[in-house]
């Protein structure tokens, strides 16, 4: 629990595998506090990659690079933080 309290009914369980006592939790909290910011960092590096012009913005790098695994892994690495 997000206390460090035994859980006890109500509790709310999420898809994450985190679980914390209702009265813990704020009104309406539908991300896992723990994981939320993680989440969240996903869904902005997964919504700037969306527009084609990062995407050529890539493959130019790409492309440039002495070491396109570095190229790469730092992609991958945006996406995951």
């Amino acid at each position: 629990s997000l206390t460090g309290q035994p859980l006890e009914l109500p509790s709310v369980h999420f898809l994450c595998g985190h679980s914390f006592n209702a009265r813990a939790l704020g009104d309406g909290e539908t991300e896992c506090p723990l994981c939320a910011p993680a989440s969240r960092a996903a869904r902005e590096a997964r919504a700037g990659l969306s527009g084609s012009s990062q995407q050529d913005k890539f493959f130019q790098q790409l492309q440039a690079a002495s070491d396109g695994f570095a190229v790469v892994a730092e992609q991958f690495a945006r996406a995951l933080l």
